[in-house]
């Protein structure tokens, strides 16, 4: 499911609607972080660092 969050971000990113790519991306560093994923969770937010989110 992060996956599907992260990829639909993308997608938001290339139609140029920030604000969804940020809360795509925030529920994409949730579940990676519910999943124990730590490391791709911390990409992720380093990701919305750059975004200013």
């Amino acid at each position: 499911m992060a996956q599907a969050y992260l990829g639909r971000g993308g997608l938001y990113a290339i139609l140029g609607q920030p604000e969804k790519v940020k809360i795509d991306r925030q529920q994409a560093a949730i579940t990676f972080r519910q999943q124990n994923n730590m490391a791709t969770d911390e990409k992720v937010m380093q990701l919305l660092r750059e975004l200013g989110g």
